[in-house]
């Protein structure tokens, strides 16, 4: 999806906690939200119905809307996923799985030619081989931070063509984070520390791939700042690459434009919704 996409924030904001929508799913009135949100919602309620224009549904689980879907310029592939990542539901959220969710998984992962095994890394569902393509990730929660965020992970591309298996030694450009200290690498050059003074640590990294310009761009997109900048001759397709090697806090894959009416009304988000370490 090209980076000049844009949705009004009625498109892309759940009814019932205002935020961004993880998951959506579309009631029979046509009106949308989030499932976790519906789910608490009706828990509430002694019908269910539509939080917007109250009209009752006979549904016990609304559809999963493949128009809201489609907001997302990348979504996860769960068949890439390191054994030890845990992908969400909506496929946009992921972390490091901790001790006891390993333990209670009933039966192993495949080890299949596709899946890393090295670092809990993942790639988006869909390669690119030409053309522009943007997407933002978010790495730290603005309203959950004083739990504190992820301080291990990894955002780039890589080349359809790298193993999956141990190190990339070649065809990857990335920007990483690793207690506190970003750095870019393109393997197999030796990393490069990041010496910019940003005014905080990034809450959103924007990624923008010109594969036909030969470009890929990191930036802070909540405080409009380039990060950084790789050149290079793309020949083959690339794919979305992420890494979280963080238990408890997730990194999440964001619709494709969130105007600031839309940032605004994400304060008011219901907590409720949304336990305090789903992100």
């Amino acid at each position: 999806m090209a980076s000049g996409s844009f949705f009004q924030e009625e498109d892309i904001l759940c009814p019932v906690c205002y935020d961004i929508f993880r998951d959506p799913v579309v009631l029979p009135c046509s009106h949308s939200a989030c499932k976790t949100c519906m789910e608490e919602y009706w828990k509430h309620k002694d019908d269910q119905e539509c939080p917007v224009c109250r009209k009752r549904s006979s549904m016990p689980f609304p559809a999963v809307s493949l128009i809201l879907k489609r907001l997302y310029p990348v979504t996860l592939d769960p068949n890439t996923a390191h054994p030890d990542v845990l992908v969400y539901p909506d496929m946009v959220t992921f972390r490091a799985r901790n001790s006891g969710e390993r333990e209670e998984m009933e039966t192993p992962v495949p080890d299949t030619s596709e899946r890393f095994n090295l670092y809990e890394g993942i790639l988006g569902s869909e390669g690119f081989d030409s053309g522009t393509h943007t997407w933002d990730v978010e790495v730290r929660n603005e309203y959950l931070q004083r739990y504190g965020h992820s301080r291990d992970w990894a955002l780039g591309v890589v080349e359809e063509s790298v193993s999956r298996k141990g190190l990339i030694e070649k065809g990857g450009w990335r920007l990483e984070q690793h207690g506190g200290v970003n750095t870019v690498r393109s393997v197999p050059e030796p990393p490069i520390t990041l010496s910019l003074k940003l005014r905080k640590e990034p809450l959103r990294i924007r990624v923008t791939l010109d594969w036909d310009g030969g470009t890929l761009t990191f930036s802070d997109s909540h405080y409009n700042k380039l990060l950084h900048t790789f050149t290079h001759t793309f020949t083959e397709k690339v794919f979305p690459y992420l890494s979280n090697g963080c238990e408890t806090f997730t990194l999440r894959l964001l619709p494709v434009k969130v105007n600031v009416a839309a940032e605004q009304h994400s304060q008011s988000r219901c907590q409720l919704c949304i336990p305090p370490f789903a992100y």
